[in-house]
C-alpha cells in the first residue's frame, strides 16, 4: 500500500488505524486511513513500527506482516502531515478511546472528536447491565445490523469506510452527541 494524501475540503474526517497490539506505549501503529465526508481518501498508508519487529497475534487479525511495512514510513514520519490534515477538523472514529491512544500526537490539531461506537450504542438503546450505560457493539456487528452486509474488517481503509456509513446512517435518523 502506497501512502496517499490529498487536501480535505469537508470539516468531518473519519479515521482508523491498525496496530501491533492493544497496548499504547508497547504496541505501535501499522496502518492509518483517513477519509472525508464524501468518502474521498485524505490519507492511507502502511506504517513501519520503530520498536516492534514481530506481531504474530495482531498479524493473524489484520494480516499486516513485517515484510509489508518494511519500506513504509514510520508514525513519526507522518505525524506532521496528519496534523495538517486534521487541523480544525471534526474527527470521527469507531472506537475513539483506542484510536486516540495511538494517534494523539497526530490528532492534536483537530477541533473535536466523536466516537461512532458510543453513538451507535446510544442509537441501539441496548443497556449493558455491567456498565450501566448503552452496550457497545463491534463495527462489524453495527455494519451488519444497519446494512445486512459484511466488509473486510481489520483493514484500516475498509474499517474507516464502514465507520463513515454507520455514522451517516445513525446521524440521518437523529443527532447523537
Amino acid at each position: 500500500m502506497k501512502m496517499f494524501y490529498i487536501e480535505h475540503k469537508t470539516p468531518y474526517l473519519y479515521v482508523d488505524c491498525e496496530t501491533t497490539g492493544l497496548k499504547p506505549g508497547t504496541d505501535e501503529v501499522l496502518s492509518i486511513s483517513v477519509i472525508d465526508q464524501t468518502g474521498k481518501i485524505a490519507f492511507n498508508s502502511l506504517i513501519r513500527p520503530e520498536r516492534r519487529k514481530k506481531w504474530v497475534e495482531a498479524q493473524n487479525i489484520n494480516h499486516i506482516s513485517p515484510e509489508m511495512v518494511r519500506d513504509a514510513p514510520t508514525y513519526r514520519d507522518v505525524v506532521p502531515q496528519l496534523q495538517r490534515i486534521f487541523r480544525g477538523a471534526h474527527i470521527v472514529t469507531y472506537n475513539l478511546e483506542f484510536d486516540y491512544k495511538f494517534l494523539h500526537e497526530a490528532m492534536c490539531t483537530a477541533s473535536s472528536f466523536h466516537c461512532c461506537m458510543k453513538a451507535y450504542a446510544k442509537f441501539q438503546k441496548e443497556i449493558d447491565p455491567y456498565r450501566g450505560t448503552y452496550r457497545w457493539h463491534k463495527l462489524t456487528a453495527a455494519y451488519d445490523n444497519l446494512f445486512h452486509n459484511t466488509f473486510n474488517a481489520h483493514d484500516s481503509l475498509a474499517d474507516v469506510q464502514a465507520t463513515l456509513r454507520v455514522w451517516n446512517r445513525i446521524m440521518h435518523d437523529y443527532k447523537v452527541r
